[in-house]
């Protein structure tokens, strides 16, 4: 099964060569790529990976991407892990004010609880390597280097295009979100399909963090920058908040 999504997915990528840059093939290409991954559809294929290591599986994908965008598509996404002064400063405000919404919303919600014992350094510095590589990097090179670029393009010459692209990119980071099992939940019922609990302020949290991290991308032009904000959001997730 591994072995007929990676061939689809490669030739799919060779195949965007003949469309017009965005197409409908571009949104079916990056949802081929990704849904199986999100959703677990394939064997040893998940993010983050389980054994704290990339999967060769999640090397070649990750490759595919970056090659589809970068290499076939040139999109500009500020590959670059040089990061100036004005960068950092960028990515700790957007920081700071994101941490101080999350808060009033997670505690108002009861979604937040704060952790009664902090993890050991060991755990806290493997989990800061494993979220930048594993979760930050391969997350904001799709939504925002990626999908945000290409509704970026969609809208070119329209009123508020930035806007747009990044309103509808940090939409669809946030319902991506919809199948982690974090309440508190919203029943959504589908019939003799079954229910969907909705973790509803997960989804929005995510939305909003979404909106920061691409305005960082779009102000440092960088998505390291991005990288970072999100590495800061999900370790400090993981460090105070998961008890």
């Amino acid at each position: 099964t591994n072995g007929v999504w990676l061939s689809l997915t490669t030739a799919a990528a060779l195949l965007l060569k003949k469309f017009k840059t965005p197409s409908l093939f571009d949104y079916l290409f990056v949802l081929l790529l990704w849904l199986p991954i999100e959703f677990g559809l394939l064997n040893d294929l998940d993010l983050p990976p389980g054994s704290g290591f990339l999967s060769p599986m999640n090397l070649m994908a990750l490759s595919i991407l970056i090659f589809a965008y970068l290499v076939i598509r040139q999109f500009d996404i500020g590959y670059s892990f040089r990061l100036k002064g004005e960068d950092i400063r960028i990515v700790i405000l957007d920081f700071l004010l994101f941490f101080l919404i999350a808060v009033i919303i997670g505690m108002i919600t009861g979604f937040l609880h704060i952790s009664e014992r902090i993890p050991d350094f060991g755990n806290i510095f493997a989990r800061f390597a494993a979220i930048f590589f594993f979760i930050a990097i391969p997350e904001e090179l799709l939504f925002r280097g990626v999908i945000y670029r290409l509704l970026l393009k969609q809208f070119h010459g329209k009123p508020y295009a930035v806007g747009k692209a990044l309103v509808i990119s940090s939409l669809i980071f946030g319902l991506a979100h919809g199948n982690n099992a974090v309440p508190p939940f919203l029943n959504i019922s589908f019939g003799a399909l079954g229910v969907w609990h909705v973790p509803w302020v997960y989804i929005l949290l995510a939305a909003i963090a979404g909106v920061f991290y691409g305005l960082v991308f779009i102000r440092t032009k960088k998505i390291i920058a991005a990288a970072v904000l999100h590495l800061l959001v999900d370790w400090t997730w993981f460090v105070f908040f998961n008890g």
